[in-house]
């Protein structure tokens, strides 16, 4: 305590987020108050208490963002949600937000994180990805920054849409003004240059990228009005005048759509606070811009980049965003579940277009974008066009295609009317897979990157679709998988020249309809048999698809570029499945290696002899298993990245779907890598890389305890003219992930594992990521959370030498929002896990 004194500062650094701050304050300027009465003369102190000191000096450091690193938005007071960690490539010396720099002049790259806060209502506690209207509870976009390691925080608002409305609606039988309340907020960075995007309520221009002539230059309708939704009456014939119930109690009725909107900012490195003019700040921000006009309700917005420009993907749903049905993990209302008509659109802006700006009308420190992102297009197909329909779009889907009334068939038979898109196919002809516009589908969850395809920046896209199958077909009294669930596809386009309207590449192959039927020929059978009749060979149900991309591909010899990794099941939405992963050398379909590789399957063991297995074991034999040889097992949350000829994956797994639905087995997190040197396990159609044994990362036990929300966090391929910290280490690399109790539901506490042998073994302690009081111990029943406090939806990155794991969780509690207390609300809360020494040694 004296050294403290004598340097002039506190030591903070002792603060975890599970101690009480106040008690661990409060005994520091008791010892303060202590040494300066003892000091000859007496020290004179300011006239409070030690409880009164203690609890002003908690609000400071709530306020800065200093105590444990901890609150990023500075006000513990208004809910947080959807938060998103970056890490910049610029350099700067390490400075808190009061402007003091570090005395040893440390280098660092600065943070960002950016989020969605409640700025109108009470303290209220999340639905997750869910996007569940409420026009008393009212969110706006932020993003945070800190330039000293997550120290301190400087908290800017870029949406202010909030206290706008652009429209009206019914709610609880009256007319109100419906607010801009801002959902999901994500964000990109390009060198200083930093993006955010989200979706909103607030949508006043039917022509947001101001076109001179929309009825000729608007052709896939981006302009119209901003549309709602009735939730009372959407449930078939089924109407709630009262409003329809929502998972979290909460009463809904008419909702507007929403639109999407950007925000810029361009970070200045050379910022100096000492020096500073009022008003100015690390980022200079630009207004927030409207991309699309709310005419269709937008959902799941991304983004990519790469030294051309910055790409941006969503959905946008014809009749509005639909409640979802709960099958599988959550509650629904997040976009997955998409309407007829739903379409992935496309848009992009050039890098040398990004930062022009003029001022605001009104001044401020605030400027305005000179260029909007540019027009977007529909990358799928499936709004409807009729044979005679006059949408521009339709003129341009329908040309030189024949009109037919099967969907995968191209016949003569005209009497429907509708018209057909190409096949992008490689191994099948057109006339065999060719697919009706009849809006019969909907597309959801795009996922995308930018890659160099020869000096071409590359868009690689992915995405699920509905089969849109069943209203025509007659299924029978059980689910047909023939005629619902969901596709995933496939497309890649110049950055600057996407592909539109296109039906895409179905990745998931055909299956036998009849589990007992031979497949005969090594080649895949491709459904081209008409699925409203009885066949051989069916697609099976496929979603949750992701992107696995190289991490660094130019550092090291690499034949594979990317891989798309999805789950696989024989039955609709909440029941069983496998892992996927369909590895490409190239860049289009034509370069997909010919079959998929089912990464989770294993052989059922049923170890205490009740009939039903409670484990599995695995061979390179169960790489060719159809999700049919063992119908117990479940995955989700896909996972993975490539390094070189390495692949690394990882997914949440249960050997048995219904126990763990019971409550009688956990799922744990599974790491499977296959091995470019020929370790492993062998398998006949892929030489260069052997599969070796999945492996158990988190060794959960017992039935009280589950995971979810897994991340595998890969270190980036780094810059060895950086920081010391920037020179890649490509052996190391994380994992992090949260628990819940699978009676109540509750999420409880985060954990982390590292590797640093290129996932060859994990460390076998499951740490605590937080820091929040409980024993590094392997994680197991016993484990409860901190004072009613869930923790949960962690978002982490790596330093490229793997010395830093940086995180972001929410933190949530059913409790009031305390300012003193900062469990006593619902935040995003930042950590840092430095193994700087232990690296250095």
């Amino acid at each position: 305590m004296a050294e403290a004194l004598n340097n002039g500062s506190l030591d903070l650094s002792a603060l975890g987020a599970g101690d009480d701050p106040i008690a661990i304050i409060t005994a520091l300027l008791a010892d303060v108050y202590a040494l300066a009465a003892a000091e000859d003369p007496p020290i004179d102190l300011p006239g409070l208490t030690v409880d009164e000191a203690a609890a002003n000096l908690v609000d400071t450091l709530l306020e800065i963002g200093a105590l444990g690193g901890g609150n990023i938005s500075k006000d513990p007071l208004n809910p947080n949600a959807n938060a998103e960690i970056l890490r910049m490539s610029t350099i700067v010396t390490s400075t808190s937000t009061s402007g003091t720099e570090d005395a040893e002049g440390t280098l660092v790259h600065p943070l960002l994180v950016s989020y969605a806060e409640q700025v109108i209502g009470g303290h209220e506690l999340g639905d997750g990805s869910a996007d569940i209207g409420d026009p008393t509870h009212v969110d706006d976009v932020f993003v945070s920054l800190s330039v000293d390691n997550g120290i301190t925080w400087r908290k800017y608002l870029v949406g202010e849409t909030a206290d706008k409305s652009s429209t009206q609606v019914t709610w609880a039988g009256e007319t109100i003004d419906y607010p801009g309340h801002s959902v999901k907020p994500t964000m990109d960075v390009n060198g200083n240059n930093i993006v955010v995007a989200w979706h909103d309520k607030y949508c006043p221009s039917g022509n947001p990228l101001n076109l001179v002539d929309p009825a000729t230059e608007d052709t896939y309708q981006v302009n119209g009005v901003q549309s709602f939704v009735d939730y009372t009456v959407v449930e078939g014939n089924v109407t709630y005048p009262d409003g329809f119930p929502a998972p979290n109690g909460k009463l809904v009725f008419q909702v507007p759509f929403s639109c999407i909107w950007t925000a810029r900012g361009t970070f200045n490195p050379d910022f100096d606070p000492a020096t500073a003019d009022v008003g100015e700040s690390w980022i200079t921000w630009h207004e927030p811009m409207q991309l699309t006009s709310g005419r269709r309700d937008a959902n799941k917005v991304s983004f990519t980049s790469a030294d051309i420009g910055i790409a941006i993907s969503w959905q946008e749903d014809r009749q509005g965003l639909r409640s979802g049905g709960g099958e599988g993990p959550g509650d629904g209302w997040s976009g997955a579940t998409s309407n007829h008509g739903s379409d992935i659109w496309y848009s992009r802006i050039l890098m040398t277009d990004f930062a022009a700006n003029v001022p605001t009308d009104g001044g401020g420190s605030k400027v305005k974008s000179v260029n909007n992102f540019a027009y977007p297009v529909r990358i799928s197909d499936n709004e409807s066009c009729n044979q005679d329909d006059t949408k521009l779009y339709c003129a341009v889907a329908c040309v030189g295609y024949v009109q037919a009334g099967d969907i995968y068939h191209t016949v003569s038979d005209t009497t429907l009317g509708k018209c057909i898109t190409a096949n992008d196919d490689p191994l099948v002809a057109d006339e065999a897979y060719s697919q009706l516009i009849d809006g019969d589908t909907g597309a959801s969850r795009p996922q995308f990157t930018i890659m160099d395809n020869a000096g071409v920046p590359t868009v690689i896209l992915a995405y699920e679709e509905t089969k849109g199958l069943s209203e025509r077909g007659v299924p029978d009294t059980e689910n047909d998988i023939a005629l619902e669930g969901k596709m995933v596809y496939f497309e890649s386009f110049p950055f600057d020249t996407p592909v539109t309207l296109s039906p895409g590449f179905a990745v998931n192959q055909c299956v036998p309809r009849d589990p007992d039927a031979v497949v005969v020929s090594d080649v895949p059978a491709q459904c081209v048999d008409d699925p409203l009749t009885p066949s051989e060979e069916i697609f099976e149900n496929a979603r949750r698809v992701t992107l696995v991309t190289q991490v660094d591909a130019a550092a090291e010899l690499s034949d594979y570029n990317f891989a798309v990794m999805y789950k696989q099941g024989f039955d609709t939405r909440g029941t069983s499945s496998d892992m996927f992963i369909r590895l490409n050398t190239g860049y289009d379909a034509s370069t997909l290696a010919p079959m998929s590789i089912n990464v989770s399957a294993g052989d059922a063991v049923d170890l205490d002899g009740d009939g039903s297995p409670d484990t599995t074991s695995w061979t390179a034999d169960n790489l060719d298993d159809s999700t049919w040889e063992n119908p117990n097992e479940n995955t989700f949350s896909p996972r993975g990245f490539i390094r070189g000829n390495d692949i690394f994956i990882g997914f949440e797994y249960t050997p048995n779907y219904d126990k763990w639905v019971q409550g009688n087995i956990p799922n744990n997190f599974y790491f499977h890598r296959c091995v470019a040197d020929g370790s492993g396990a062998d398998a006949d159609y892929l030489t260069r890389c052997a599969w070796v044994e999945p492996q158990m990362i988190t060794q959960i036990t017992g039935h009280k305890v589950s995971t979810l929300d897994p991340r595998l966090v890969e270190t980036p391929a780094g810059d060895p003219a950086g920081l010391p910290s920037d020179i890649s280490n490509p052996d190391v690399m994380f994992m992090t992930y949260g628990t819940f109790d699978q009676e109540s539901g509750d999420e409880l506490n985060l954990y982390y594992s590292r590797s640093v042998d290129r996932g060859v073994t994990w460390e076998t302690v499951a740490k605590d990521l937080d820091g929040d009081g409980i024993a590094d111990t392997q994680v197991n029943e016993t484990l409860s959370g901190i004072n009613n406090v869930e923790e949960k939806e962690v978002q982490s990155l790596a330093s490229p030498d793997g010395s830093l794991l940086f995180n972001i969780w929410l933190q949530e509690s059913e409790e009031n929002a305390d300012a003193a207390d900062i469990y006593k609300a619902l935040d995003v809360i930042f950590g840092l896990i430095d193994f700087s020494e232990e690296v250095a040694l």
